[in-house]
């Protein structure tokens, strides 16, 4: 297979124009003030750009380094359980944020950052956490506004990951170059999912129907047609199986448990209709090798449904080698880098896109100064003589 050189290049100044339109830059009475609202719902409005902050966790420091905003964290605070993990994060990012100062940890337990430190040790009062996980509490947030420090909550994962980016780039003014930067990446995730899209169209596989399963504490659950990470899916393959099912009451949300007595007998009668060629799991961020592959499949993460009784007849799952089953790294099924995702997706289905899953990632490494294993993306599960197995599918 032949690799796919990536050129990395800007977006014309009319797209430039059309992301602005699209995720807003508020300033009605043009006096110079800038308002968003991030992803708690909650409206921030600024008298002018941003010129510093404190981070918390990983995901926010990324995304202002993407952005070439390093020098405006002013702050460092990790989410740790301990102070020994919160030192190893700390010397991992300390080197790419040469302004920052090492702030408090917080957990789950404690909040240890405070707002006079926040405002002695950093000189800012701006704070960009996640919006729910390994965050500030809400009775953190409130006694920070109690010292009048801003929270800002943006994930920069998921399904709002370029949305979040986006408006990253309002709250610091969308200068020419933090635009500049935005779009050389989405301009590299646009001429990624284009190909493989392309790819995905010759092919022609849209008669086929698929599952799409998670774990999650609890139990697993069931993709549906209606959630965002499903959509990547069918982009490339096929229909989700539950789409097909009429009258499927969902209760408004994207997945169903596996544990649904009536889920389970749906899937069997559709599987019997429409025969499920391919069953794809979303794993964890942890699923970077064969055991961690297989044990997932085993167990679901903390529920299971995939080698029971209930479903052991289903065509995907098939006995001696015959079935379909793929795993994926979560880090790569949304998020920054959830363009690879689409080429992981199109590999498990055959479709030769021309891209180096590795390198793509080098690519983005390079670009960010990050270090995101370059392996350990997508698993296949086969099953012979009842006994399941993992292999590592590399993609070159």
């Amino acid at each position: 297979m032949n690799t796919k050189l990536l050129a990395v290049a800007v977006v014309a100044i009319v797209c430039v124009g059309a992301v602005a339109v699209y995720f807003g830059l508020s300033d009605d009475d043009n006096d110079g003030t800038i308002t968003i609202v991030d992803g708690s719902g909650a409206t921030i409005t600024l008298d002018g750009p941003l010129t510093g902050l404190v981070t918390v966790n990983t995901n926010a420091p990324k995304a202002m380094k993407m952005l070439g905003l390093e020098d405006e964290v002013k702050g460092l605070c990790f989410y740790a359980s301990s102070d020994a993990k919160d030192l190893e994060s700390w010397n991992q990012f300390k080197d790419m944020f040469p302004e920052a100062v090492h702030m408090s940890r917080i957990s789950s337990t404690s909040a240890l950052m405070s707002g006079e430190e926040i405002i002695d040790t950093a000189q800012v009062r701006y704070v960009l956490c996640p919006v729910s996980n390994m965050t500030l509490s809400p009775s953190s947030q409130v006694a920070l506004e109690q010292l009048n420090i801003t929270v800002i909550r943006l994930d920069f994962n998921g399904d709002t990951a370029q949305e979040d980016l986006d408006k990253l780039a309002t709250l610091f003014g969308r200068t020419e170059s933090v635009m500049n930067a935005l779009n050389s990446y989405l301009d590299v995730y646009n001429s990624v999912v284009d190909t493989v899209k392309t790819k995905a169209a010759e092919a022609d596989n849209s008669d086929k129907t698929f599952l799409y399963l998670m774990s999650a504490k609890g139990g697993g659950k069931f993709y549906n047609q209606t959630s965002a990470s499903n959509n990547l899916v069918e982009s490339v393959y096929g229909k989700n199986a539950l789409r097909n099912i009429p009258g499927l009451d969902l209760g408004g949300v994207t997945n169903a448990a596996f544990g649904d007595t009536n889920i389970k007998e749906v899937v069997i009668a559709e599987d019997g209709s429409n025969n499920i060629d391919k069953i794809f799991v979303r794993g964890s961020s942890t699923t970077t090798d064969e055991a961690a592959a297989l044990t997932l499949w085993k167990s679901g993460g903390s529920g299971s449904c995939a080698l029971s009784s209930d479903y052991t007849s289903l065509s995907a799952i098939g006995s001696d080698s015959t079935g379909k089953i793929y795993v994926f790294n979560s880090g790569l099924m949304s998020g920054p880098l959830a363009y690879i995702g689409y080429v992981l997706v199109a590999e498990a289905c055959d479709i030769d896109t021309g891209y180096n899953v590795s390198q793509l990632i080098t690519n983005y490494n390079n670009a960010y100064g990050f270090n995101e294993d370059t392996s350990g993306c997508l698993f296949k599960i086969t099953i012979s003589g009842g006994v399941a197995s993992a292999s590592e599918i590399v993609i070159i």
